[in-house]
């Protein structure tokens, strides 16, 4: 297998945004509130991923819902299709099905995948939509925007 051999040029500009990106944390402020809104982030993601599992499973506990969401964190590396269907209900279910099999059953690990994943994706696109409009921008406004940043590449 031969990788493909980026230009200098692309990868000098990568790593040009990557450090303009990472700028902003140097100051104490900023760090703090990368940490704290994280550690909020993570904190209502396992507590979707338990109202899920307490949905189907009463006896389901967090440390359950906390092996869930870090196996689908890591999954993220794998390739998948836009909204990371299919490699999400996968991992899902297994992240349920194989340490707490007697637990859950591989029907009701995917259904409990199921409703996380749409309760997710609804309120991730919904902060979304309330983000660009918080900051005075529309969909419009950004596939302008992308198209400009894509010419110049």
């Amino acid at each position: 297998m031969v990788f493909p051999v980026l230009p200098k040029a692309m990868i000098l500009t990568r790593w040009t945004e990557l450090i303009e990106g990472l700028i902003p944390l140097l100051r104490g402020s900023v760090a703090i509130q990368v940490i704290i809104l994280s550690l909020l982030s993570w904190l209502f993601s396992g507590a979707v991923f338990f109202c899920a599992i307490r949905t189907f499973q009463p006896a389901g506990l967090p440390l359950e819902a906390v092996f869930m969401m870090i196996a689908l964190s890591l999954a993220v590396v794998v390739p998948s299709s836009p909204g990371f269907i299919g490699v999400f209900q996968f991992v899902g279910q297994q992240a349920l099905v194989i340490p707490f099999g007697e637990k859950y059953s591989f029907s009701s690990a995917l259904a409990i995948t199921l409703i996380a994943h749409i309760v997710y994706y609804v309120l991730s696109t919904l902060v979304g939509i309330i983000g660009l409009w918080r900051i005075g921008q529309s969909f419009a406004d950004l596939k302008g925007l992308v198209a400009r940043k894509n010419a110049t590449v």
